[in-house]
């Protein structure tokens, strides 16, 4: 697990790739979802959300000590957990504030990581008895709606976030500002 520390020109253009990664995957997944390719339209959606909670976890990661290894190594490995940057993309995470969903977001969460996954393997359903393709287990209005999500999400990042010269000033001053211990 890396403990390399970040400048701030490598925190903005984190911060401007998963932008530009997010918006990608967006667009993947609205072109399988106008081919009612619904199940993979799904998982790309909810992995643009993910990338999007890339980014307040860049934001607050201005504020680390270049020595501090501990929080950097906390930090890669959160940069690989799924269900952290879900969590983080959503309410003041999106600020690179910390926050603590409550429960029954919490369930939402879980239900979408699991279903992300069910968009790509066939699955045993238990219920049934038997294997179930990907495609008998989503409906055109759950994509959309998660498609829905996830553009607003990019909306609302890339209002924060947008401007990369901005971006940078934003980090630069976080930086600067007196740790409280």
């Amino acid at each position: 697990m890396p403990t390399r520390h970040l400048e701030i020109d490598q925190l903005a253009s984190g911060i401007q790739r998963c932008i530009e990664n997010a918006r990608s995957l967006i667009e993947d997944a609205e072109l399988l979802y106008n081919h009612k390719r619904y199940p993979r339209a799904f998982s790309l959606a909810v992995l643009s959300i993910e990338e999007l909670g890339k980014i307040p976890m860049l934001v607050r990661a201005a504020c680390f000590e270049e020595d501090d290894s501990d929080k950097w190594r906390d930090f890669w490995k959160k940069f690989t957990d799924h269900e952290y940057k879900y969590v983080r993309s959503f309410g003041p995470g999106i600020l690179g504030l910390s926050s603590v969903p409550n429960e029954e977001l919490l369930k939402i969460i879980r239900r979408h990581q699991k279903k992300k996954l069910r968009g790509f393997y066939v699955d045993f359903e238990a219920k049934l008895g038997k294997f179930q393709l990907p495609r008998a287990q989503f409906t055109e209005s759950d994509v959309k709606q998660i498609i829905d999500v996830a553009k607003s999400q990019l909306e609302k990042i890339k209002e924060l976030y947008g401007d990369i010269d901005n971006v940078k000033l934003l980090l630069k001053e976080i930086r600067d500002q007196p740790k409280i211990m």
